[in-house]
């Protein structure tokens, strides 16, 4: 046993298995040099090797997207793998799930606590892909409110038991149906946990505790990269989702997640980015909105002519949503959706596509009020590398937002 100080992501690019893992420098006297070095090896090789590990069991460490971004840009620079797992909204824990993952022999056990929302993130697809064609799902344990880790924010942790069952070669793993159990209360004192901590642990059903389990009906394998909600919600649940998707009005809806902007609205920290002319300019700092507008920001626009009040759509929130229905108030957000044009950008290097002016022959109103966050927004699409004009909206969802208009 011994602790091995390295650039984790480092070992696991099977584009670079002959080159040398990158250690810490820094490594204390725990350890002979070579040794490390030799286990290092052994670990980066393990998917061309007889050496694999019989337990993957950690904490994978948290970094969302709006933090993590640049570090996330040069690990793909640095290690091509990581290019097959680019989505948007990508938050870095994504891939110390697939390093613990394939590291494991065939028959071997994982257990990893994460937060719950990969199962339905966007950016979380392929990491859903790949543990649905290589992995048997068996357990999923969903703490919700139960903060287990009382000084973290916005946590609703979430633990996955399995097994590795060897690489998918093109063809998806057995349909599993993994055991889920969730806790539906209220936040608990330390004290009080150790009863819905065991029931959650021995899959007990339990309504004075707040504990639903049950089998899933929909298998990981049978979504692969699509959202896993249905995979954690009771049979009566899935089947009234399948009802309501057979509607005439709805089949054609994702109603799983809608359009994910990171640049809704100026803050402290993204404010410092822009000149004080830019910021005078958006009205700073009586006005923040930037895709996101309030009503009253809205007025401030001026006039708008029909295409840009095309352009502004109102926005439905988790907290506006009941069980199956949205309540829009009269003076509700509006977002401005500008989508990536749709004539051909091939012949374009990706700098032009990014570059591309505002339409502002068009919609006069919305380029005078996008034009002052352009270096904001060119840095958000440059990181990403996306080929699409700084001035669309953040990784939309059109099948979600382009879908016509329905009254009943």
């Amino acid at each position: 046993m011994g602790i091995i100080p390295a650039d984790t992501l480092s070992l696991h690019d099977i584009t670079t298995l002959g080159e040398e893992p990158s250690l810490v420098d820094e490594v204390g006297d725990y350890i002979d040099a070579e040794e490390r070095l030799e286990r290092a090896w052994r670990i980066k090789r393990a998917p061309n090797d007889q050496f694999s590990f019989d337990v993957a069991i950690g904490n994978p460490p948290y970094v969302g997207e709006a933090i993590g971004a640049d570090l996330w840009r040069q690990t793909r620079e640095r290690y091509p793998y990581w290019e097959s797992f680019v989505a948007p909204h990508v938050d870095y824990l994504y891939p110390f799930l697939v390093v613990g993952i394939s590291k494991l022999r065939a028959g071997g056990r994982f257990a990893f606590i994460t937060t719950e929302y990969w199962l339905r993130a966007a950016g979380a697809a392929p990491l859903r892909e790949f543990i649905a064609g290589r992995c048997r799902v068996e357990r999923l344990l969903l703490f919700r409110n139960l903060r287990l880790f009382p000084d973290a924010p916005g946590q609703h942790s979430l633990v996955f038991l399995g097994e590795r069952l060897g690489d998918a070669d093109g063809h998806p793993a057995p349909a599993q149906y993994p055991r889920v159990s969730i806790y539906e209360g209220a936040n608990v004192r330390r004290g009080e946990r150790r009863t819905i901590l065991e029931a959650l642990r021995d899959s007990r059903s339990s309504a004075g505790l707040g504990v639903s389990s049950f089998r899933a009906v929909v298998s990981p394998q049978e979504l692969g990269r699509q959202s896993w909600a249905e995979v954690v919600l009771p049979r009566a649940e899935v089947e009234r989702r399948r009802a309501i998707r057979s509607r005439p009005q709805l089949g054609h809806l994702d109603i799983t997640e809608g359009v994910i902007p990171t640049a809704n609205r100026l803050t402290a920290a993204t404010a410092s980015q822009l000149s004080e002319a830019s910021l005078t300019a958006a009205g700073w700092p009586h006005r923040t909105g930037i895709f996101s507008l309030s009503s009253e920001e809205v007025s401030a626009l001026g006039h708008l002519n029909t295409a840009e009040v095309k352009a502004l759509r109102w926005v439905v929130n988790t907290a506006d949503v009941l069980p199956y229905a949205a309540i829009v108030s009269g003076d509700a957000d509006r977002m401005i959706y500008l989508p990536k044009p749709n004539e051909d950008e091939v012949r374009l290097d990706i700098g032009a596509v990014q570059n591309q002016g505002l339409p502002t022959t068009s919609m006069p109103a919305l380029s005078a009020h996008l034009l002052p966050f352009r270096s904001f927004l060119l840095q958000k699409v440059e990181t990403w590398g996306e080929r699409r004009p700084w001035w669309t909206l953040h990784r939309p969802r059109e099948e979600v937002v382009d879908v016509p208009h329905v009254s009943n």
